[in-house]
Parts: C-alpha cells; structure tokens; sequence
C-alpha cells in the first residue's frame, strides 16, 4: 500500500508483523505509534489510509484509539485553555460550529453535531482551567519528575501497560502511578479510574490477555480536586 511505501524501513517491518498477526512488542508499539503522530501532522491524507488500515487491530490487539481528525480532542482542550473567557463571549443558547476556528470543525461536527450546547463545554472548560473556586481545580503541578511503579518491577510485562502509565504521567498533578495486582476472574470489560480517597485514584487497564488494577497518587490531598482530575482523566482516556 502507499504507506509502506513512503515509511522507514523499520516502520515497513512493524506494519507487515501487523498484516500477519504477528504480537508486536513495546518498543515496536511505541515506534509505530510515533510514526502514526507524526503522519497525521505531515500528511493527513496518508494518515487516513494508515488509519482506515490499522485503527480496528490497533484497538483490539494493544487497546490504543488512532484519532479520527488531524485536529482532534487534544487540540479542542488546548484552544479553550487558551481561551477561557470563551463562553463569557459566546452566550447564545446554541453554539454553530462556525463559532470555533475553522481546524476543530470536522472533530466538533463529529463529536457533537452542527450545533453545540453550551452546558457540554462549561464543566469541562472549568476542570482545564481550574477558575471559580480555590478548590474547583486540579491538583497543584508537581515539582519532582512522575513516579512509575510495576508489580515485581518489570515495566514490560504487560503489553501497552508501560505507555498507558506514561500517558497518565503527562498530567502534571500527578505524582506516582504503580501497578496493583490482576484482577481475579474474568477480564474487566470496561476500563476505567475512580476516587479511591483525596489524594489518590484507582484504574483499570486491560489488554488482550489481562486486566490490571493500579493506582494513581495525586499531588494534593484534597477531594474534590481528586474528582476534578478523575473526570478529566476518564475524559480525556475514555471519552466519558
């Protein structure tokens, strides 16, 4: 296909263990997702043949979710960061898309339709911003590197465990993540983070084969900060 074509020579090699079902390991995971990055930056139209070819496995075999739109989720955060006095100006009753910078409309149409209810931005707007309350806010920003903590030590023992974690580790009110132990049984059919207490959260990964409970410390005791940084995170992971 035309992707392999234009890719490196070691992207070429992970595409084609992909195309065979072959299990690829973290690193080639890692590498292989760099590349998809970097694609839909550069070259949307290629990164639409990569995602149309590789979105379904990539899901089902390592649990990753390809964005659809070049201009996608992450950006739409960024740009009310950017402006959160956004609502204040827009007060209509309906939002058209043609309120919001022409790179977002295809993932706004998407995600929400051609006309947006102002009340699905206003809570999310206030957790990135962290305005209205001292404490209706995210934890403070840490100030030592992100802590990263596996069951017996072995960051690669689970496949997708360790760049879950790093994506987690991202967040900069978040202090330590540590693997916790297996869940018993059947596999959770549904990840997700949760309020454990006023510092910390609890979460479930699962990949092919496994489901593993971990924690996630926070930067504050406080709880409803801890909230505030469990929405945004099932958010931002989960779509929910």
């Amino acid at each position: 296909m035309g992707i392999a074509a234009n890719a490196p020579e070691t992207i070429n090699i992970i595409t084609d263990k992909l195309a065979r079902h072959i299990r690829l390991d973290e690193a080639e995971l890692r590498q292989l997702l760099a590349y998809a990055r970097r694609l839909r930056r550069k070259s949307f139209e290629n990164y639409r043949s990569f995602y149309d070819s590789y979105e379904q496995v990539l899901y089902r075999e390592y649990g990753h979710c390809l964005p659809l739109f070049r201009y996608g989720r992450d950006d739409f955060y960024d740009y009310l960061v950017q402006n959160p006095d956004f609502l204040a100006k827009h007060p209509q009753a309906l939002l058209g898309l043609e309120e919001f910078p022409p790179f977002l409309h295809d993932y706004l149409h998407y995600s929400y339709g051609s006309t947006i209810d102002p009340l699905a931005i206003t809570s999310l707007l206030e957790l990135l911003v962290g305005r209205v309350q001292p404490d209706y806010g995210l934890p403070a920003p840490r100030q030592r590197e992100v802590v990263y903590k596996y069951e017996k030590g072995n960051s690669y023992k689970e496949l997708g465990l360790k760049s879950h974690f790093e994506r987690i580790g991202r967040y900069d009110f978040v202090s330590r993540v540590q693997s916790y132990r297996y869940l018993r049984g059947n596999k959770s059919s549904t990840d997700k983070i949760e309020v454990l207490g006023p510092d910390f959260l609890g979460g479930i990964f699962t990949n092919k084969e496994k489901s593993i409970y971990y924690y996630i410390f926070l930067t504050e005791n406080h709880y409803q900060k801890a909230v505030n940084a469990c929405q945004l995170l099932n958010n931002d992971l989960y779509g929910k």
